[in-house]
């Protein structure tokens, strides 16, 4: 499955994981939500989004209402990655 993965999307489980569920909610996740849905600690959602973020795939936007909170959502570029084009 991991060979598979890196083959096929060039990515790792952890990373594929989390595009998943972004692909799920368009309007993107915050970060705390990230870390409940993959059942991983926030430390792992950080370092994973720093990760796709720096390549593009994923970006951090400002949570309206609440100045400390980021919500992350995939970018285009994430998108056409996560479909294998």
């Amino acid at each position: 499955m991991r060979n598979l993965l890196r083959l096929r999307f060039g990515t790792t489980l952890p990373r594929f994981d989390l595009m998943s569920r972004l692909e799920r909610y368009p309007q993107g996740l915050k970060m705390k939500e990230l870390s409940h849905h993959l059942m991983v600690t926030g430390g792992n959602v950080t370092g994973i989004v720093d990760q796709l973020v720096s390549e593009r795939l994923v970006e951090r936007l400002p949570e309206p209402g609440d100045r400390r909170a980021l919500r992350v959502r995939l970018t285009r570029a994430g998108e056409e990655r996560k479909d294998g084009a």
